[in-house]
């Protein structure tokens, strides 16, 4: 595997990762909404503290306000394909959510929820730094005619030196 092969799997995994959190998160919203008390750890703690916070009357505002944090993750995800800054601004929420989840009672789900946002917080890193080492390297089509002008010269120009020219 080249190393440019490396780089774009581990941003592509990073944008990955980021997209299942989303889809938990969206997951954990809608069962907050219908009042379960069933959740999944690998998910963002805003949307459903929204939700919760804003409790059956002004629970309009509530949804509003997760399916509007949950749209900005998605507008993340979508737009980190062409540009690392919306995976950075990704980054920064996953970094402010973390506090929310002090708003709960503390147990032990809560320490394993916040071992979850620094698993997230170090993927996202890791692809964002991939994503910078990538960008510093040149392009293919600079790297494929590089190999070939340095060690694959064509038989024609190799049978084109006479015996006069070498000596």
């Amino acid at each position: 595997m080249t190393p440019r092969f490396e780089l774009e799997k581990r941003y592509t995994g990073a944008r990955s990762n980021l997209l299942f959190v989303l889809a938990l998160s969206l997951l954990n919203a809608v069962l907050s909404f219908v009042g379960s008390d069933w959740t999944f750890f690998f998910s963002t703690t805003f949307p459903m503290f929204s939700i919760e916070f804003f409790g059956d009357e002004a629970m309009a505002i509530g949804v509003a306000v997760a399916l509007f944090s949950l749209l900005a993750y998605l507008l993340c995800y979508l737009l980190s394909k062409k540009n690392k800054g919306w995976l950075i601004a990704a980054l920064v929420f996953i970094c402010l959510d973390a506090p929310v989840i002090f708003m709960w009672e503390i147990s032990v789900f809560t320490f394993v929820n916040l071992g979850f946002h620094a698993w997230i917080i170090v993927i996202l890193i890791s692809g964002l730094r991939a994503k910078s080492q990538l960008d510093k390297l040149p392009p293919d089509d600079l790297l494929a005619g590089a190999v070939q002008s340095v060690g694959d010269a064509p038989a024609e120009a190799v049978d084109a030196v006479s015996p006069e020219q070498e000596g």
